[in-house]
């Protein structure tokens, strides 16, 4: 079974389990009264859905980019750090919306299934980050 992330907007995320069979499950997020959105939350109702515990997953798939800064960076240190607890492959791809979620999660495990353990997932975020206000001189 494999993980597939995608937190690519700050108002909504998805989180699905997945074979080479198909989709088999997909939960969203949405953010929490501060705002604040937690793809933990998602991952840890997925799996407990689903019957499937983390050390049964044989890859995550996570969403790359392009998308918004702080959405997309919380969606892939998630993977990142799952790769490091669990020692499995993480790959990252892009996920548009136009793309049948199907087509996505077959994508992901044919990159999962060549991608060497130990390869991190970083962020493209499409266009520089405008995180903060530019400061006058």
């Amino acid at each position: 079974m494999y993980l597939i992330i995608n937190t690519a907007y700050k108002d909504k995320a998805w989180i699905a389990l997945a074979d080479e069979a198909g989709v088999k499950s997909v939960v969203s997020v949405v953010p929490e009264g501060n705002g604040h959105m937690d793809p933990l939350v998602g991952v840890e109702k997925g799996l407990k859905e689903n019957g499937v515990t983390l050390e049964s997953l044989e890859g995550i798939i996570v969403n790359s980019g392009p998308g918004a800064f702080s959405a997309l960076r919380g969606g892939i240190v998630v993977a990142n750090t799952l790769l490091f607890a669990l020692g499995i492959p993480v790959v990252g791809i892009p996920m548009p919306d136009d793309r049948p979620s199907a087509q996505t999660a077959l994508l992901g495990i044919m990159a999962c299934k060549g991608a060497p353990i130990g390869n991190v997932v970083e962020p493209e975020y499409g266009r520089e980050p405008n995180i903060t206000v530019t400061k006058e001189k």
